[in-house]
Parts: C-alpha cells; structure tokens; sequence
C-alpha cells in the first residue's frame, strides 16, 4: 500500500521539508518502504539488492526510489513550499516539463497533471514489482487520485491531496459533510469549493420560497447556524464569494465587514448595481476611504451624483473627490467649484476652454468677472502710486498685468464699465511707454514702444470729458514722438545736403512724405483744441510740417502752416521769426522781427544763435558748440513732467 501514488503521510514543515531535501541530495544510496524515503548505508544497499535477488522486494530498486521523490516532491507543491533546491535530488526518469510543473505555483490544471504522472509512473514502472497476487491492478486510464484512501474509508485523508475527480470529491464530501472533528484540506482546492457550495446550497434550499432577490434583502433573517455555517464555508474556499457575489455581499454588509463587501462589489459587472450598493451602504466618509479616484467606479460614482443641473456646492465638492477630470462632463459644476475654491484662473481656463455653447451658471461667471475686475482695480490704483513717482517701470508692469485682468473679465462679461477700465488701463500703460521713452533722446526712442501705445491709445474710448482730455493728449504726445523719431531718422548728413540733396530727397521721398501725412493726422486730431498745453504740440505740428515742407522743396505752400504755427503759439519767437522771414511785406517783416527778437532774448538766445540754428536745423552731424538752441518748441516747458491726468 505505501508505493501507491497517492498515499503521502508527510508531515514535514518547510524548514524540515528544506533539510531532507539536502539530507537525500547528500545520500548516495535512498531506501524508501512507499511511506518515506530515506538515505541508505552501503551495507542496506547491498543487502536490499541481494533480497531483489532472491525476489524479496528491493526497497532501494531505483524505480522505486524514483517513486518516492516524486510523491515527496508533489508534497512539496501541495504545501507551497518553494522547490528552489529540488534539482538537488537524483531525479532519472522525469522529464523537464513534469520538473517543471512540480516547481509552479498550485493550479487545477498542474495538479491533475502531476496527480496523473504519479499514477502512470506507478504503474508503468513501480506496481510490477509490488503487486501481490489477487491484489486488483490500478489501471491509469480509470483510478483517481486518493481513491486508495476511499477503498479504506479513511475519508480524511483525501482533502489533503487536492483530489481532482468530480465523483470521488462529491463522494468526499458527503462522507465528510458531518464528520466531528477537524480535518486538513487545502484551501480553495477543488474539494473545499465542492464542500462549501453545497453547505450553500443547503442554506439556500432551506429558503426556496422566497425568489432569490428577496432572499438577499432579507439576508438578515439567516439564523445563527446559518450564519456560522456561510462562515465555514468561505474557512473552506474564500474564492467562493465570486459564485454567487450578491449573496455575499449582503452577508458582509450585515456582518459589517465593509472591506469585504466592497472587494466584490468593485467587481460587479453591472456597475449601476455597484452604484445602487455603494450609495445605499456605506457613508460618504467610506465611499472616499475604498473608491480609487478615476477609477471607472469612481466616475460613474460622480455622474450618480451629479446631473446637468446640479448647483449644491457640497454634492460637486464631493463628487470632484471620485473624478479629476469632472469639468470635462460636467463643465459647469466643475466651474462652479473652481470659483467657489478660489481657484479663479483654473476656472477662467476651464472657461475659455470649453466647447462652444457649453453652459455655465450666470453667477458664478460674474462672479469670476468680479474677481478680475477687483483685481484689475487694484492694478490700477497700484499703478497710479508709482505714476506719482514717475516709476514708469512700475507702472507699466503693473498697467499691463491690468490690462489682463480686465481683458478676461470683459471675456466672462463685457459690461460697459469694464470697457472704460480697459480704457483707463490701457491709457496708463501707454503713458508709461511714452514717459519712458521720453527719458531718452530720440535718438535712442524705442519705437516700437511708441507705436504700441499709439495703438493702444487709438482702441480707447471715454465719455467723460476730463478722461476724454487726459485721453487726447496721451496720444497727442505719441503720435509727436514718432514723428520726431522718423524726422531724426531722415536727417541728412551735411555733406548730402551740400552735394547730393536732389538725390537724397528722391531716395527718401518715401520717407518724407510719410513726415507730412503723420502730421497733418496730428494737426487734424488737435486743430480745434483750446488747452495750452495741446497747443504747443499743434504748434509744434504746424512748424515741422512748414519746415518739411520748404526743406525738402515739397510742391504744397508752407506759409499757411508756419502762420499757423505762430497764430497757435504767438510767444515762440521762432515761429515769429520764421513767418518775419517768409513774408513779403517789408512792413510785416519788420513788426514780427521787432516781436520775435526781444523773445528771443528773453530765452538768453541772440539772434547769432539763431541764425546758426537755423543754418544746420536739419543736419544729423550738427554742431552742438555752434549753437546753444536745442529745442524750439518746448520754451520754458519741462517735457519729462508727464502732464497725464488721473484717468478716474
């Protein structure tokens, strides 16, 4: 009986199965009687192979031998030992691929197949040599493995062996169903699934008039034993949970074992059963505890709660716990939260982000429109600090990030007041570029600068009168600094105009004539202003266009704008003196000289000074120690005072 396949009475723990794996690698001959194998000392060796002479049975016959490692070894796999050092042992007659199964992980499938090559190598190579007569022989193709322990009636012995055989595990198990004394069996095996479910099924069958859905609603009226007896049955086959997960999912919430309730419940294939489950069972504290965010539970979690509708802060705030990504279905409760959590430029992306007619609430777009707009005034007022300090840096930092502000704002909610901050914003911004620039000499201008505030300033609109002045004369002053930048840039050298000025002029016609239409657009833009300060550029404008006019011997008559330089600022002796020159009454002449030259000493200018001003006015290579005039329009001015006025 102890060479049968199935007959393993081992009890070695893994240190001790570890140590006489070495103890038999070590052997150089083994002795085994079927129920153990063991090392052998020379003399049994000799001693057995003399008694298989005589035909008394060699317990050392290799196939034996080879029997036994093989049935020590299949302990090994039903124990999950790890089988790391089974190369050790002095296997002969095994192929790689059963080495192989003998060393895997316990399946179903692997089990049935080294149960089956226990079987075969028995008989093939050990039952001839053991078989006594009248004994029935094991047949291959027909004998289960453990059916020996079944023949006995020692029905505890076969859990243990992982038996594979439908009919000896059912026979099994009811032999067994009321056994009183624990037995080992393995757990999740074949035979302890078999023994669990049919406990199941008994409970079940004790409840058959009730349908099965009430049957789980009234889970709690199982009775005590019941109760114990689901609880031996998951002792037995913890995987059985997955035949029939309802059911256990409703004995875990009534046990209170939320853990295990919610293991099966992520599994379920009906994710709105899931859902129903989750929301009915557990609180919101133990939703957030067990669901994973993003999840595909956690997501149909978030639409469970959340509909097109939905504007209650506390349900969004605790849906966006399950769904990072709820603005994307629910654009406008996850805008809603944004702006409710402060998050105000996640929300403005969110906004602009969004596909067209996505729907948002009204109040918290303007709420949103709110925020940028007191955050655009405090820019403004910010700004309107260092504009007192002439900080142009500053102000142009801070007037910028206003301008953003306000921009996003009107973008959430175009109201009108808010079209006159980006004005105001705008307005201060361009100041800064201008004031600025003008700390330079233009030479040095940044023109692009200067076209940008022009184009700023151009883009602004007030209704306030006083706004509407500060407005005019901001872009007034701009628009005179291009021109002075592009009359600095056409400056001739001396030697040109000497020698090569009807070929410069030709060249630079283009240039020249750029001059004249920018200022007559300022000279259009300010003839009817009455401020003293605007007319000092409108003179300044009338000058220059005369000037350019006569210099480059344009076909237009320069008269009128020289006139109208003078008529504009009547105390600028140069515009006197330039119309006492152009005039031809002698008579004329006279009185504008007898005016323009006590102005010009006035300003500690002789007429000397003037006349070398005059002279190379239009040089790029002038002579600064000819002439102590440098500026002819901004007598008695300081042009870096920055004359803007508070635009609110």
């Amino acid at each position: 009986m102890g060479f049968y396949p199935d007959v393993l009475l081992y009890l070695d723990d893994e240190k001790e199965y570890q140590a006489e794996i070495l103890r038999l690698a070590a052997a150089r001959y083994l002795y085994t009687d079927g129920f153990d194998i063991r090392p052998a000392s020379f003399l049994r060796y000799a001693f057995e192979t003399f008694k298989g002479w005589l035909g008394l049975g060699n317990h050392c016959q290799q196939e034996k031998i080879q029997l036994g490692l093989l049935k020590f070894a299949y302990y090994g796999y039903l124990k999950g030992f790890s089988q790391e050092r089974l190369s050790l042992l002095p296997f002969q007659q095994i192929s790689a691929s059963l080495f192989t199964y003998l060393c895997a992980p316990r399946t179903n499938q692997i089990t049935e197949i080294l149960q089956n090559s226990l079987i075969r190598f028995y008989v093939s190579h050990v039952q001839p040599h053991v078989a006594t007569e009248g004994e029935p022989l094991i047949s291959s193709d027909t004998y289960s493995f453990g059916r020996t322990w079944a023949n006995l009636a020692c029905w505890t012995e076969i859990p243990k062996l992982d038996p594979q055989n439908n009919a000896l595990i059912a026979e099994t198990a009811q032999q067994l169903k009321n056994h009183p004394s624990r037995y080992v069996f393995l757990q999740n095996s074949q035979y302890a699934l078999a023994v669990a479910t049919l406990w199941l099924e008994e409970i079940k069958s004790s409840r058959r008039s009730y349908r099965v859905t009430n049957f789980i609603r009234k889970l709690f009226n199982l009775s005590k034993d019941a109760k114990e007896i689901v609880e031996k049955a998951l002792h037995f086959a913890p995987d059985i949970h997955k035949q029939d997960k309802n059911f256990f999912i409703n004995f875990y919430l009534e046990k209170k074992d939320f853990d295990a309730a919610f293991n099966l419940i992520e599994t379920l294939e009906d994710i709105s059963e899931a859902i129903t489950l989750l929301t009915t069972q557990f609180s919101k504290a133990q939703l957030l505890k067990y669901i994973k965010k993003d999840s595909s539970l956690a997501i149909a979690l978030s639409r469970h709660y959340l509909a097109e509708d939905t504007d209650e802060l506390d349900i969004i705030r605790f849906a966006a716990q399950f769904n990072s990504n709820l603005e994307k279905e629910f654009t406008a409760q996850g805008f809603l939260l944004l702006v409710a959590e402060k998050r105000y430029k996640e929300a403005y992306q969110l906004y602009i982000n969004a596909e067209k007619n996505s729907a948002f609430f009204i109040a918290d777009i303007e709420k949103l429109a709110e925020y940028f707009e007191t955050q655009s005034i405090a820019k403004e007022k910010e700004a309107k600090l260092f504009k007192k300090q002439k900080n142009w840096e500053q102000v142009k930092s801070l007037a910028l990030e206003g301008i953003e502000f306000i921009k996003m704002a009107l973008l959430l909610d175009n109201r009108e007041r808010r079209q006159e901050l980006r004005a105001i914003h705008r307005c201060l911004y361009a100041e800064a570029l201008i004031e600025n620039d003008s700390n330079h000499a233009v030479e040095n201008c940044n023109i692009g600068d200067i076209n940008k505030s022009i184009n700023l300033l151009r883009k602004c609109y007030f209704t306030n009168s006083m706004q509407q002045k500060t407005h005019l004369f901001l872009l007034a002053k701009g628009l005179m600094r291009q021109i002075d930048y592009q009359i600095h840039s056409l400056l001739p050298f001396s030697y040109e105009i000497h020698y090569h000025f009807e070929q410069y002029t030709k060249e630079h016609s283009t240039a020249i004539n750029n001059v004249t239409v920018r200022l007559k657009e300022l000279i259009a833009l300010l003839e009817k202003t009455n401020d003293e300060k605007l007319k000092v550029i409108l003179g300044k404008a009338y000058f220059l266009l005369g000037d350019t006019i006569k210099f480059f011997g344009l076909s237009e008559n320069f008269h009128p704008y020289f006139e109208a330089a003078m008529k504009t600022v009547p105390t600028n002796p140069f515009y006197v003196l330039r119309c006492s020159e152009i005039t031809e009454s002698e008579k004329e002449r006279a009185r504008l000289q007898e005016k323009g030259v006590p102005l010009l000493k006035d300003l500690n200018y002789t007429v000397y000074d003037y006349d070398h001003w005059d002279c190379q006015r239009w040089w790029k290579d002038k002579i600064p120690e000819a002439t102590p005039i440098a500026d002819i329009h901004q007598l008695g001015i300081v042009q870096k005072s920055g004359w803007g006025i508070n635009l609110s």
